[in-house]
């Protein structure tokens, strides 16, 4: 694939993250996969994982599923976060457990997720977060493939100009 297509491309991220927000949408896609067949072969499957932020305290897990298609990769993500909120009511629609820990499943678009020399990178379809008072959420991850395992870090930005936090998530291959 050219360099053009690899930029048009896009995760996780995530999972991968932050890529992490409450509000349900459509059926969550990988919109673009970009690299060659060699990288692209690597990412097919269905891998599952985790990540975390220490900064925000979110954590959950990561689902991908990547496969061909009509000679076209196509490729689905889901993510499951949790957030400790002590003596602060869980967002609408959140499962609240005693523990005040609360967990909700967000499927996400990925809009861009390129593979290069065992390389990963993407970003995540913007997103509206209510734990962030609904401000929209931009985030972008990236990673290392190496065999069945990803590892990686994302950041996620609060608005067009807001504070950004980091987080690290990593996936296996099922």
């Amino acid at each position: 694939m050219s360099l053009n297509s690899l930029i048009k491309t896009l995760i996780i991220g995530a999972v991968a993250s932050s890529m992490f927000g409450c509000a349900l949408t459509p059926t969550p896609a990988i919109k673009e996969v970009s690299g060659t067949k060699f990288d692209v072969a690597q990412l097919t499957g269905t891998w599952e994982g985790n990540f975390i932020s220490s900064v925000t305290q979110r954590s959950g897990t990561i689902k991908l599923e990547l496969n061909q298609v009509a000679n076209r990769e196509v490729g689905t993500i889901l993510l499951q976060y949790q957030k400790k909120h002590p003596k602060v009511h869980a967002p609408k629609g959140h499962n609240v457990k005693k523990t005040g820990t609360y967990t909700k499943t967000k499927p996400l678009s990925v809009e861009f997720m390129a593979i290069e020399d065992g390389k990963i990178s993407g970003t995540v379809t913007p997103y509206a977060d209510p734990v962030f008072a609904r401000k929209t959420v931009f985030s972008t991850y990236e990673g290392i493939v190496t065999g069945n395992r990803i590892e990686g870090t994302y950041t996620t930005r609060v608005g067009q100009n807001g504070n950004s936090f980091t987080g690290s998530w990593w996936a296996v291959r099922k």
